[in-house]
C-alpha cells in the first residue's frame, strides 16, 4: 500500500507521462522516477503499454529486503554466492550462468575476499541468514 507520499511522487511521474510528447516521454518523467526509486518501493512504467492503451500503466510493488551480504557484492557476485550457498562446484556454476571456470574461480574469490570469510560453507552460512 502506498502511503500518501508516495502516492504523490507516482501521480508526478505519470504526471510527467501523461504531458509529455513522443518519444521524450521517458527523459520528461526521470526527475520523478528519481525520486519513487529512493523509496522502498519498485516502481515500474510501462511506457510502450501506456502509449498503445493512452494511459499509463504503473506497478508498484514493495522492494525485497536486501540480503546482509548482498551489499558488498555485485550483482554477479551474488549470483556466484547463491550458487556456492546451493553446493554447486566450480564447473557447474560455470555451466549454470554461462561463464568459463576461470571467471567463476575469480568470482568465487572475490566473493570470498568481499565477504571476509574463508571457506564455501560460510558463504552458505551468510546467504542463508546465519553469521558465519
Amino acid at each position: 500500500m502506498l502511503d500518501r507520499n508516495k502516492a504523490s511522487l507516482v501521480k508526478d511521474a505519470l504526471d510527467a507521462l501523461v504531458d509529455a510528447t513522443g518519444s521524450a516521454a521517458a527523459w520528461e518523467a526521470l526527475p520523478a522516477l528519481s525520486r519513487l526509486d529512493r523509496t522502498e518501493m519498485d516502481i515500474e512504467i510501462d511506457l510502450r503499454a501506456s502509449e498503445i492503451i493512452g494511459a499509463p500503466i504503473v506497478i508498484a510493488q514493495r522492494k525485497a529486503p536486501t540480503a546482509p551480504f548482498a551489499e558488498r557484492l555485485t550483482k554477479r557476485q551474488q549470483e556466484v554466492a547463491l550458487c556456492l550457498a546451493r553446493g554447486l562446484s566450480n564447473k557447474q556454476i560455470a555451466r549454470e550462468l554461462c561463464i568459463s571456470l576461470t571467471t567463476t574461480k575469480d568470482h568465487v574469490h572475490a566473493v570470498l575476499t568481499r565477504l571476509g570469510i574463508d571457506s564455501r560453507t560460510k558463504v552458505a552460512a551468510l546467504v542463508f541468514g546465519h553469521q558465519p
